[in-house]
């Protein structure tokens, strides 16, 4: 028996063969453009960036880091993506401090770890972030609150701390004083109000 003797042509020749080359290029090129305008579309679908639009970034940005590196190159809008991150983050970040600060509600002589841990945030923030905090000026008159009712509470103190005047009395009186004096006007006109307000151990 004859064997039939066979020749492999080398792949270099074997591609020159495939006629339809073009046609499978073009179908790549078709293929990669349709992938990056579908997240095209969904990056323009976020919009205006608010509190709402988590998902919506998170949607673009995984259908994002699915393509492949030829299809990311045609993404020309990506920059709109990063920029609607950003925005988010600012937001985010900003409402955080805006719920600390709506937490401290009526200022007492316990409101001190509540102001506290709303100026530490709040001065945590970029100043982008910052900018965006839209109750600060509570934050503001709530610290300058709580530093009136401490000084009240210390110069009240003072006073009682003289209990009954006697040749003892005064270093006592003394520091009362000095405490008094160191009220500010507003302060001194509410000390009364103040105290009645404001529960002296």
């Amino acid at each position: 028996m004859t064997r039939v003797q066979t020749c492999a042509l080398p792949i270099s020749v074997q591609k020159i063969l495939v006629t339809k080359y073009r046609e499978l290029t073009d179908a790549e090129e078709a293929y990669d453009r349709l992938k990056a305008n579908e997240v095209s579309a969904a990056i323009a679908d976020i919009g205006g960036v608010t509190l709402d639009s988590r998902e919506r970034i998170l949607r673009a940005q995984t259908m994002f880091n699915r393509l492949s590196m030829r299809q990311r190159a045609l993404v020309t809008d990506y920059r709109l993506l990063t920029a609607a991150k950003i925005k988010y983050r600012d937001l985010y970040a900003a409402r955080m401090a805006e719920e600390l600060i709506s937490n401290i509600g009526e200022v007492t002589l316990d409101s001190g770890p509540k102001i506290s841990a709303a100026v530490r945030v709040y001065n945590e923030l970029m100043t982008q972030q910052q900018d965006m905090v839209t109750n600060y000026d509570v934050l503001v008159q709530a610290s300058e609150r709580y530093d009136q009712l401490k000084a009240v509470d210390a110069t009240e103190t003072a006073i009682r701390n003289i209990g009954v005047v006697s040749r003892a009395s005064g270093g006592f009186i003394h520091r009362a004083r000095m405490s008094y004096d160191a009220l500010g006007p507003r302060s001194e006109e509410h000390t009364s109000e103040l105290q009645s307000r404001v529960s002296i151990s």
